[in-house]
């Protein structure tokens, strides 16, 4: 009597041959032609890496200076709100909110050639910011511009006050 083979009833296959992975390492000629077509197309993957990474690059230069130039944009801002509060203070002057304004930029070593102006009147106090932040791409809005205003403290007399 004879048992039928494992590949005639459908529970498994035959013995393996040379048209088959044989053992670790070993690879038939089916799956030698099969990854040959795949060299063929992964053709010009160098190509477009090399257009892709310098723009990658790129992106993540102008997400730092981006970040820059707002933490300067925030510094300038908080300077200018410290020199108008110095300046607007009764019996005080421009210089002393100047001074203050140029103390706040000093904590920030990226800000460069700031221009610091307090401009006080009777009634107002007005202080303007302007400088550039040093950069990765320097050149591109690296530059702010910022300024704050508010009154003079002054004490009212009485007979001066409004309803």
């Amino acid at each position: 009597m004879t048992t039928p083979s494992r590949a005639a009833t459908g529970m498994g296959g035959s013995l393996p041959d040379a048209a088959t992975r044989v053992g670790r390492g070993t690879w038939s000629r089916r799956e030698t032609i099969h990854r040959g077509a795949n060299r063929e197309s992964e053709q010009g993957d160098i190509a477009s890496s090399l257009i892709i990474l310098p723009l990658v690059l790129l992106a993540i230069a102008l997400c730092i200076q981006a970040a820059l130039v707002m933490h300067a944009n925030n510094v300038a801002n908080a300077a200018a709100q410290d020199g108008l509060k110095a300046a607007q203070l009764d019996g005080a002057t421009a210089g002393n909110g100047k001074v203050a304004a140029e103390n706040t930029l000093a904590l920030f070593d990226g800000i460069e050639a700031a221009k610091v102006t307090v401009t006080r009147t009777d009634d107002t106090v007005t202080v303007q910011i302007e400088g550039e932040v040093a950069v990765p791409l320097n050149g591109v809005f690296n530059s702010f511009d910022v300024s704050a205003t508010g009154p003079v403290e002054r004490f009212y007399l009485e007979s001066e006050r409004q309803p």
